[in-house]
């Protein structure tokens, strides 16, 4: 069989070639960015060997593989014969200080360099002065020439305040505090009331509060335990959080009157409680007030004693027992003071 004629054709020696570039042309990998990784590499090694010691992952699939069928038959029929036994051997990588600097890394906090810009800065600021927290009269402004929504103007004024480098410098202009600016957003607490039963009328001892009284209380009807706890779990989602949580009808969400009551369902649902008073807490960067309302003429099988005793000495740090209308309100106005 004849060769082909590339095959028998002379080698010629290319001249015009730099050898020694061509060389580590082939053998870079490319230009490290990372300071940790480039002072950690061998260029001796290979690219898998070199991650690996430094304790990261060549392949995320192969690090974290999900196993198909195929291998859990496999490993089905394997696993009967006891004459082979396979033995992983766990390595340690030797250069696991790289990875412990980039999760150190990722950790660190970042500066904000997120600027508005001026012609932004300049219309925010022009409907503050003049409207205040009127976002609907903001809307309906004469300068208003893109057509933007209240609420989009709201975010925008509230991506403003974010921003302490420019709202600084406007407080400053208008020689005006922090303080004085949140006082003048809102005059009362942005109350959520919480109850397992239908909101339909005023109660009997109540008188029907005002339209802006009306305006700083969210009624949420919450049918169970379930409900209560996904509400709660989703409460970084709102854009306004609460400074004070009510719930009402708690014996209900613990199940208190159910033949097969749990007492870490009860513990569940005051966890859960405590944890989005934290997270409300940490946006707001003021205290937040969890108020939980129960019966304790209920039903139990500890020999006439409360159940939710347990969970109100655990979780709860103040007990106010009501006896009387007035004194009960007065003892509940003091605690936020």
């Amino acid at each position: 069989m004849t060769k082909l004629r590339k095959q028998r054709r002379r080698k010629v020696y290319r001249h015009n070639v730099n050898r020694k570039r061509l060389r580590n042309k082939i053998e870079s990998v490319g230009k490290i960015s990372c300071k940790e990784i480039k002072e950690a590499w061998d260029k001796r090694k290979s690219v898998k060997t070199n991650l690996e010691e430094m304790g990261l992952s060549y392949d995320p699939n192969k690090t974290l593989g999900i196993p198909s069928n195929k291998q859990k038959l496999k490993l089905s029929i394997t696993s009967n014969n006891d004459d082979w036994e396979e033995e992983q051997l766990d390595t340690k990588p030797t250069k696991s200080h790289v990875a412990q600097a980039l999760e150190e890394d990722a950790r660190a906090p970042r500066v904000k360099l997120f600027r508005l810009p001026n012609n932004q800065v300049e219309w925010v600021t022009y409907l503050m002065d003049k409207y205040g927290k009127d976002y609907k009269a903001m809307a309906r402004d004469k300068k208003n020439y893109y057509q933007e929504t209240w609420k989009q103007i709201r975010a925008k004024i509230k991506r403003f305040k974010s921003i302490p480098e420019q709202y600084q410098v406007y407080l400053k202009q208008r020689n005006k505090t922090i303080e004085d600016s949140e006082e003048s957003d809102e005059n009362g607490f942005y109350v959520w009331l919480i109850s397992p039963q239908v909101f339909d009328k005023t109660p009997k001892n109540v008188k029907t509060p005002d339209k802006e009284v009306l305006q700083l209380i969210t009624f949420m009807y919450l049918k169970d335990c379930t409900d209560l706890v996904t509400q709660m779990n989703g409460i970084h989602l709102w854009d306004k959080v609460p400074s004070v949580l009510i719930v009402t009808g708690f014996e209900h969400y613990c199940g208190v009157q159910s033949p097969d009551y749990n007492p870490l369902q009860a513990a569940l649902i005051s966890t859960t409680l405590l944890d989005s008073a934290a997270v409300c807490a940490k946006r707001k960067n003021e205290k937040i007030f969890v108020l939980v309302c129960f019966c304790t003429k209920t039903s139990s099988r500890s020999e006439g004693k409360n159940p939710l005793q347990v969970i109100k000495d655990l979780y709860f740090s103040c007990y106010l027992e009501k006896t009387g209308d007035n004194d009960f309100c007065k003892n509940v106005t003091q605690l936020f003071k």
